[in-house]
């Protein structure tokens, strides 16, 4: 596979999707994960960055790290995380990128 996000959640909170994986963030997969990620870039004017997620009070949901720059995300009233889907075009102005 060749995941383009990579995403942290907080512990007050729960992911359950089935494209979503949890991948232990001290083996050798996650650095594997990360420099595939990072690599997305490559070549591009755009590179991964990091961002917050937030639920609608403004809460601290988790982490995100990908180029892509957008992602719909909703939560339901007990904290689970319903929908984490990246946004693959994003506009920037007047024009899609």
């Amino acid at each position: 596979s060749k995941p383009t996000v990579i995403v942290g959640i907080n512990e007050n909170y729960e992911l359950n999707l089935k494209l979503w994986v949890q991948i232990d963030t001290e083996s050798g997969n996650f650095r594997r994960l990360i420099d595939i990620v990072s690599l997305q870039g490559m070549g591009s004017t755009i590179q991964p960055w990091g961002f917050s997620i937030l639920d609608n009070a403004g809460n601290y949901v988790g982490a995100w790290y990908s180029a892509i720059r957008a992602a719909v995300v909703d939560i339901n009233e007990n904290r689970q995380i319903v929908n984490l889907q990246p946004f693959r075009r994003v506009a920037i102005g007047d024009q899609q990128k």
